[in-house]
């Protein structure tokens, strides 16, 4: 779950105790539904600040070794 982004699903037809978390790359079907959750909350990460981030750490770890 390190260095991911996780998104919590709730089911269509199914109760909230039925939420799960998934990884962003399989809500590829649903981007629509994606776009919206940004628009709501447009200061929570996305797959691109998850992926700026990681990049960054990676180059730091590169320039101290």
């Amino acid at each position: 779950m390190h260095n991911k982004l996780y998104y919590l699903v709730d089911w269509l037809g199914y109760s909230p105790s039925d939420r799960t978390w998934e990884p962003a790359e399989t809500l590829n079907n649903a981007p629509e539904l994606v776009a919206e959750f940004h628009q709501c909350y447009p200061s929570k990460p996305d797959q691109n600040s998850c992926n700026m981030a990681r990049g960054t750490r990676h180059q730091r770890r590169r320039m101290m070794s």
